[in-house]
């Protein structure tokens, strides 16, 4: 949710920082999610998610 990233952004979160397991980035599972709306009818994703993390990330794909 973008209300999530804002608070997580505002008090200093990392938004390149990669998760231990599949060290994918905010981003990235932004991205992934993004893929699995497309192909799940119903299945939404909060588009500006993806406005407020693509200036902050440094590696985009």
């Amino acid at each position: 949710q973008a209300d999530s990233v804002r608070v997580l952004l505002a008090a200093g979160a990392d938004p390149d920082r990669r998760d231990l397991h599949h060290r994918a980035t905010p981003l990235d599972w932004y991205y992934l999610r993004q893929d699995q709306a497309v192909r799940t009818p119903g299945y939404r994703i909060d588009p500006e998610v993806q406005r407020l993390l693509v200036p902050v990330t440094r590696r985009r794909h």
